[in-house]
């Protein structure tokens, strides 16, 4: 007899009717799958002798149009222009002959062999194929075709029970407890697939029948994440034979605690490329199976990043890296001794890595460094330490050479503890750092790296410095060749403490080279007059908060040479800093938020007169002060019965005028006048304000840019907001 063969290869929907399971895909031209309000209903074609009408519109059908029955002695339909109203719910239109009558039967009146169906007794599935007019009923001797589609693990379990399936390209599987609609969907290639919810597939005592499922390996995962949180899951695995779980085009692997016990079954290809392998796991039983298993046995195709975390750092050894293989990033952290214990025991440089650009070690993973084998020729794009304890470090730098050499590095990133280990590593002088990140916030964490001699750590050219915390100290420690430029300095310091070194020493002692950008955080604005820049320095950028500069000693001069551009932040009040710099920057900048200062703020007449004659904005409130300035040249108490009124009058529409105009903005034009006054000659410096506001998300948000002052002048000039 003639196999039966059906494809698969359109959005399909499920309706179960009586055991029998109906897949009615959309886009067939004799049925129409619509929704209503949440509610999803089938659509048909009219037959011609039909001439059932429309309950709402009182029509029948056009030709070829589309209906809905609504009951099964087809008293009323509803057309499918109602249906598409929005004014009509469709699942609450009943036919009034017919009020109790269920429809079950609506999907078993349109197949011809309703009576096979009903007679059987058992499960049946039937299917609409777009290539085969009518409906198909599934058995032993149906083939199903499946290809370019996402489909449901039930509905993949219950087509494999009932017809021989092959599976094709493109095809994806998604879990039916999800609650959709559609069991078969097209394809999203970039979905992440929980495996948690899909191992029936592949373990367990319902997982799919090999021999009568064709071309499972073609299922394409791309995003693949493995918990295995129930113990009944885990067992199911571990029965499971390796290499057994044929995956291809996988592209993200996440492996969590239990889940990592999957990792020895997946086969995957050699040349599958996969963007992000990560597996983290607590307990070493979770790991236990690989283990057992041979260096370099577990086959995962070329991989861009890697990151390991606690017990998953132990099984790097057994991972294939391809020898032309180059990562992105590689990612060792462990906070327990225990999972880095084994490889400790290796030679240094022992531990092949292959090539790659980011390199990160935490807790006790840092004292993993000198066990990998890096090639000499590599150039590290950054290189991140995070020590969890102090003797990490330690651990590390006890080494047989007691130098760690790195060839090229562009970004050197150092936390904590790991500070010290500059005094180990070995960088060339011709080596130029892109940036420096050192961030301490332990007293003990540079115990020795304070020991040393100034300017004693040569690490080559540096582009952009950022120090945080206690590692401000150490500026003066670093040796900064004179031909250097540094296109960012950034320190940032919330404690006084933290700067008890260099604050001792003396008096533009600190060279720093050439500086384009300088940005100061907290107390770290008391360096101000320890920094020694050449003379014909030119700095593009000087960032302050002045609410910290009160701190800075006012006995001392400060020289920074030409600054363009200042910007103030924080705190809106005269600061001691720019009658001390000589020559005045180029541009102010002062930035205030309305969330903190948006308030009203009431004066006197005189004063108000001065916060508003110095802008064209407010007509208005010009007309009605020079109005009252010339009734009160007349003096008080001589103006006549109706110039007295006309001033009340005058007092009283300026209160309210002023009562609406004043903002935020003119209040600080007031005040920045105030304070330039104080300062004395500003020269042709240019003062802006910035009004800003603070959006949920953290970030300060440019609202408003005024020039408020230029040559001496208060005005008033809105500027363009930069990008």
């Amino acid at each position: 007899m003639k196999r039966k063969k059906i494809t698969l290869d359109k959005k399909h929907l499920l309706v179960t009717r009586r055991n029998t399971k109906y897949f009615i895909p959309t886009e067939t031209t004799e049925y129409r799958i619509k929704e209503n309000n949440g509610n999803t209903i089938l659509l048909q074609k009219q037959p011609e002798n039909d001439r059932t009408i429309c309950i709402i519109c009182r029509e029948e059908p056009v030709l070829n149009g589309m209906f809905h029955y609504l009951c099964t002695e087809k008293h009323f339909l509803l057309c499918e222009t109602c249906f598409d109203s929005e004014y009509i719910d469709a699942h609450l239109v009943k036919c009034p002959f017919c009020p109790f009558k269920n429809k079950e039967e609506e999907l078993l009146s349109l197949v011809k062999e309703k009576n096979n169906i009903r007679n059987t007794g058992k499960t049946r599935a039937v299917v609409a194929s777009p290539s085969a007019p009518g409906l198909c009923v599934l058995d032993r001797k149906t083939d199903i075709a499946i290809h370019d589609v996402k489909i449901s693990d039930a509905v993949l379990m219950m087509l494999s029970r009932c017809a021989r399936v092959t599976i094709g390209e493109n095809v994806s599987v998604f879990s039916q407890s999800l609650n959709r609609e559609n069991t078969i969907e097209s394809t999203l290639f970039n979905e992440q697939t929980c495996y948690d919810e899909l191992l029936d597939l592949y373990t367990g005592p319902y997982k799919i029948d090999s021999s009568r499922v064709e071309g499972i390996e073609n299922i394409y995962v791309y995003d693949l994440s493995v918990r295995a949180e129930h113990a009944e899951q885990r067992r199911n695995i571990l029965k499971t034979k390796n290499k057994s779980i044929r995956i291809r085009n996988l592209k993200i692997l996440s492996l969590i605690d239990a889940g990592a016990t999957i990792l020895p079954k997946l086969n995957i290809s050699e040349d599958n490329i996969m963007k992000t392998f990560f597996i983290s796991s607590n307990k070493k039983k979770d790991i236990s199976e690989i283990i057992k298993m041979d260096d370099g046995s577990v086959v995962l195709g070329k991989l861009e990043e890697i990151s390991l975390v606690d017990y998953g750092v132990s099984i790097f050894l057994k991972i294939i890296i391809p020898e032309d293989n180059t990562m992105e990033s590689l990612c060792f952290s462990s906070y327990k001794r225990a999972p880095v214990k084994e490889l400790l025991t290796k030679e240094d440089r022992s531990i092949r890595t292959g090539e790659f650009k980011n390199l990160s070690l935490k807790g006790h993973a840092v004292c993993l460094f000198p066990k990998l084998d890096i090639p000499e020729d590599s150039l590290i794009e950054h290189f991140h330490l995070s020590p969890y304890k102090r003797k990490h470090p330690r651990k590390m730098r006890k080494t047989k050479t007691r130098s760690i050499r790195i060839r090229a590095v562009k970004t050197l990133s150092l936390e904590g503890c790991a500070i010290n280990t500059l005094l180990e590593l070995n960088i060339p002088e011709e080596n130029t750092l892109d940036e420096l990140e050192l961030a301490s916030y332990g007293k003990q964490d540079m115990a020795e790296l304070l020991k040393v001699e100034n300017n004693s750590i040569r690490i080559g050219g540096i582009k952009k410095m950022k120090l945080a915390g206690y590692a401000v100290d150490i500026i003066t420690k670093i040796n900064i060749p004179e031909d250097n430029v540094l296109e960012e300095l950034q320190l940032a310091s919330y404690k006084r403490k933290h700067l008890k070194k260099t604050l001792r020493t003396k008096t533009r002692s600190i060279r720093t080279g050439r500086l384009l950008h300088l940005s100061l955080k907290g107390y770290a604005a008391c360096i101000l007059p320890k920094l020694d820049t050449p003379k014909d320095n030119i700095i593009e950028l000087l960032f302050i908060q002045s609410e910290y500069m009160k701190y800075v000693d006012r006995k001392k001069s400060i020289r920074l040479g030409r600054v363009k551009r200042a910007e103030i932040a924080l705190e809106f009040k005269k600061t001691e800093l720019f009658p001390r710099l000589s020559p005045l920057p180029e541009e102010m900048c002062f930035s205030v938020c309305e969330n903190d200062y948006l308030y009203r703020y009431e004066d006197d007449l005189a004063n108000i007169r001065l916060l508003f004659l110095i802008s064209d904005k407010y007509p208005r409130i010009r007309e009605l002060v020079e109005r009252l300035e010339e009734i009160k040249r007349k003096g008080l108490g001589m103006e006549n019965k109706k110039e007295r009124e006309e001033r009340k009058k005058l007092e009283n529409d300026l209160e309210e005028e002023v009562g609406s105009e004043l903002d935020t903005d003119l209040y600080f034009e007031k005040t920045i006048q105030w304070e330039l006054e104080r300062m004395g000659d500003t020269g042709t410096t240019r003062v802006v304000l910035d009004i800003t506001r603070l959006e949920d998300t953290g970030i300060y948000i440019v609202e408003q840019s005024i020039l408020i002052w230029s040559n001496n002048q208060p005005m008033c000039i809105p500027l363009e907001i930069q990008p």
